[in-house]
């Protein structure tokens, strides 16, 4: 790998890295708006901001920069059935469910 390609490679991780910085702090921001128009435009620039993050994503995936291992269709099927026991049970729960259970989703 030349020194330009290292270069590169690490002023486009940080800049993924950055992405997802700001990505967490408007999802904070959308969760504690008390006005809905402003909740409204938060939640509108947290998606852009997770679009460009993608974006980066793929291009760092192309680049050979970002590897992700292929996970296991079972543990797949497994999280999606939990994750749907989970906010099924939600729903006949009053008020919701317990703090470790909205944690997980």
């Amino acid at each position: 790998m030349t020194q330009n390609q290292l270069d590169d490679q690490l002023c486009v991780e940080d800049v993924l890295s950055s992405q997802k910085f700001l990505s967490s702090n408007y999802n904070t921001a959308v969760q504690e708006a008390a006005n809905p128009k402003l909740r409204k435009d938060l939640m509108e620039i947290q998606r852009q901001e997770q679009d460009a993050a993608q974006k980066v994503f793929s291009y760092m995936s192309q680049k050979g920069w970002y590897k992700v291992s292929p996970a296991d269709p079972q543990m797949i099927d497994n999280a999606r059935m939990k994750a749907q026991q989970q906010i099924g049970g939600q729903a006949r729960m009053p008020g919701g469910a317990g703090r470790e259970e909205r944690q997980f989703l």
